[in-house]
């Protein structure tokens, strides 16, 4: 991993899914000390809520942007629950 990177943005980039899953298992990582990842437009759908697992491990990151992405409101709704447990 990159222990010192706290922002990345990757905006319009079409990683899709697969991409998603990548960077949730890099978030996963206990070094991880990503604190912002801006994911706009880049083609996720309901399987980039692999995310959720990762924000499960990750307490660094503070800000998610997602808008723009194919997520239906079943995976909306998952992310959210991940972010809420995480908050308690």
């Amino acid at each position: 991993g990159a222990p010192n990177v706290v922002e990345v943005n990757l905006f319009n980039n079409s990683i899709g899914d697969e991409g998603c899953i990548a960077l949730a298992d890099a978030l996963a990582a206990p070094s991880s000390a990503l604190r912002t990842l801006y994911l706009e437009r880049n083609a996720i759908g309901d399987r980039g809520t692999a995310l959720g697992t990762a924000l499960d491990r990750n307490t660094a990151l503070e800000t998610l942007g997602l808008l723009g992405n194919e997520m239906t409101d079943t995976g909306r709704v998952a992310l959210v629950n991940f972010a809420v447990r995480r908050l308690r």
